[in-house]
């Protein structure tokens, strides 16, 4: 089984939010997991918004990414390539997905090819986890 995460699910295995501790319980059962490269830069975002915004503590923010960077190397990477763009456009066209949302399902769409096994998609919005659903993909989140 792979856990694929898209961003919002990827932050909370890092920052304290609702459904934090679901997803670091739901991982750690996890055989791999898996996100789109664009994941990266979206979870530093989030980081750094947060750091902004003063929800926490230069430590803190400092301690996450170093965190983050350690575990970004066990997490099976998926570059953006023409193959999952071509795929986000048309996920765009039949579910009404903003872009990056797209690119997410339509990656984890092709881990289920590429790796031959039961991908369950983690995320934590409902209009990306229906699209998911309806693209017979499990959901978790």
């Amino acid at each position: 089984m792979i856990y694929y995460l898209d961003t919002s699910a990827l932050v909370k295995l890092y920052l304290l939010e609702e459904g934090s501790e679901r997803v670091r319980d739901e991982i750690s059962h996890a055989e791999t997991a898996g996100t789109s490269l664009i994941a990266y830069a979206e979870t530093l975002s989030a980081f750094s918004r947060n750091f902004r915004e003063r929800l926490y503590d230069r430590q803190y923010y400092n301690r996450m990414r170093l965190a983050f960077e350690k575990d970004w190397q066990k997490i099976h990477v998926a570059e953006l390539n023409r193959l999952i763009s071509h795929a986000a456009g048309e996920l765009i066209d039949k579910h009404g997905l903003r872009a990056f949302d797209a690119i997410h399902l339509a990656t984890a769409l092709q881990f289920k090819v590429w790796f031959s096994v039961p991908v369950t998609f983690f995320c934590f919005d409902e209009k990306l986890s229906k699209a998911a659903r309806t693209e017979k993909l499990l959901t978790s989140g």
